[in-house]
Order: C-alpha cells, then sequence, then structure tokens
C-alpha cells in the first residue's frame, strides 16, 4: 500500500491506484528534507536534474535529504514492488 499526507492524515491507496497527482512528498518546495508517504517499502528513489542526469540514489528509505543539492528543479523517480513514479520537486 501506498500512503498520502491529506490534512495531516496518511491515507493509504494501492501504487497502481494512485495517480502521480494523487502521490504527496512534503515538504515541496523544499530546502532540505524531503518526506516520501509513509507505510510504503521504496527499493530505490532516485533524483534528477532538470537535464535528466541522476544526482542521488537512495535505498529503502521515507526521506531523503537534499540540503546539499543546488537550488533548481528535480525530478524524483520512486520505485516500489507495483510500479514507478515521477513526481517533480523543487529545491530553494
Amino acid at each position: 500500500d501506498i500512503a498520502s499526507c491529506q490534512n495531516g492524515t496518511f491515507v493509504t491507496s494501492s501504487l497502481a491506484e494512485t495517480s502521480k497527482s494523487n502521490f504527496k512528498v512534503f515538504p515541496n518546495p523544499t530546502n532540505s528534507i524531503l518526506y516520501l508517504p509513509q507505510n510504503v517499502m521504496y527499493s530505490k528513489v532516485e533524483v534528477f536534474d532538470s537535464k535528466s542526469q541522476l544526482t542521488r540514489t537512495f535505498k529503502k528509505v521515507n526521506s531523503i535529504d537534499l540540503t546539499d543539492l543546488p537550488t533548481g528543479i528535480y525530478f524524483i523517480q520512486v520505485t516500489t514492488d507495483e510500479g514507478v513514479l515521477t513526481k517533480k520537486i523543487m529545491k530553494n
């Protein structure tokens, strides 16, 4: 199952039923730590810059530290056993 935060409450649904627009990471924009929905086993989270260059790879995490990345637009690609989602994020 995958969870999203809506008004401070986590709501779960399967990844297959969750569209990209329903998958919430927070805070976005961020200046340091980006949190992913809880109750999901992420096998891999990759961070790409606006030129599609891979900048970071994380294994089995629910948060990622972007503190040392320059300000800009990034994309995170989240891989679970149920599929892959990509989300646009902004780093302040």
